[in-house]
């Protein structure tokens, strides 16, 4: 059952998100507790660090001590000058050389164990992707307890409209994120997951030596560092969040934007795919952008036609 959500309804269907359990401090005030927030931003992708830096103060955890632990090949200026940061101690800065995709995003674990000294003192630790916004108040009934594995993770979006043996497992049996057809009930999405600090990096820890072990053998898992999770997950309690943690800001369905908690920004937006890989030098134009630019070709046609029509009149 999901935990920490709402209720909603999506394509019609009313859905329920479950109740909301609520951490065991352990005789710590939520105001004590601090909480480490791991950022890649690499390349290009540092555009989205304002929008998310300034969501995360507003509407996560508000009530604790946030700390940022950023891994950028973008200088440290960027990060404390972009944005206003009342305390500069909360930003945590590392260098780290940009790699091609996946192995951004299929390295990370490799990441945070390799710099765990640096968030093994915080109370809970999160990885959220680079690209996410927090749209709504998200307070302390998503931290994990003890019983839940200390670990917290989202229900895919997509999973909604899967059979779960439709869910998009690694099906190759060689892969150490196998999951064979007719097992799994969830699917978890790889942008937001985290949990007390230990058990998060034991979590992260298992993660990169499967990943690694693939790696050993040429392997890469079909959704790379998520397939890893789902595979680590699948027999394991976790609290679960609800789909609209995760879910992408873009959708068309006004209804759906009203309910969504947190959830990735339209990287098209944002100069685009392939300008933010590096694949291209040329930005995409934003879709508000492009969108403007049609009307105003529709109007010019119309308009040119009006007075196409008006001058045939004339001449009758």
């Amino acid at each position: 059952m999901w935990a920490a959500g709402n209720e909603g309804a999506y394509n019609g269907i009313s859905v329920k998100f479950g109740t909301i359990k609520f951490m065991n401090t352990e005789a710590k005030e939520v105001k004590d507790l601090t909480v480490g927030i791991l950022y890649i931003s690499t390349g290009r992708y540092r555009v989205f660090w304002p929008t998310f830096y300034n969501s995360v103060q507003r509407n996560f955890l508000p009530d604790c001590k946030r700390k940022y632990f950023i891994f950028s090949d973008s200088p440290l200026s960027y990060f404390t000058d972009s944005v206003h940061v009342e305390d500069k101690s909360s930003i945590v800065y590392t260098y780290i050389e940009n790699k091609p995709w996946p192995y951004i995003t299929l390295l990370r674990y490799h990441l945070f164990v390799d710099y765990y000294h640096l968030w093994k003192d915080c109370d809970y630790t999160f990885f959220i992707n680079g690209n996410y916004c927090f749209y709504q108040h998200v307070g302390r009934d998503i931290l994990p307890t003890p019983e839940e594995s200390g670990l917290v993770v989202a229900e895919h979006q997509k999973s909604l409209d899967l059979h779960p043996r439709d869910y998009p497992y690694e099906r190759n049996p060689r892969s150490t994120a196998y999951i064979p057809v007719g097992e799994g009930t969830h699917y978890y999405a790889g942008g937001l997951n985290g949990g007390i600090t230990e058990e998060f990096y034991k979590l992260s820890l298992e993660i990169r030596d499967t990943t690694q072990k693939d790696l050993d053998n040429e392997i890469i898992a079909v959704w790379h560092d998520e397939s890893q999770l789902n595979a680590r997950l699948l027999h394991r309690t976790v609290k679960i969040l609800s789909p609209w943690y995760v879910w992408p800001s873009y959708s068309k369905k006004r209804s759906i934007r009203k309910q969504i908690i947190a959830g990735t920004l339209d990287k098209n937006n944002y100069g685009g795919y392939d300008w933010l890989r590096g694949a291209t030098d040329k930005k995409r134009k934003p879709k508000w952008r492009r969108r403007l630019e049609r009307y105003l070709i529709i109007a010019m046609s119309v308009i040119a036609i009006i007075a196409a029509a008006y001058f045939i009149w004339q001449q009758c």
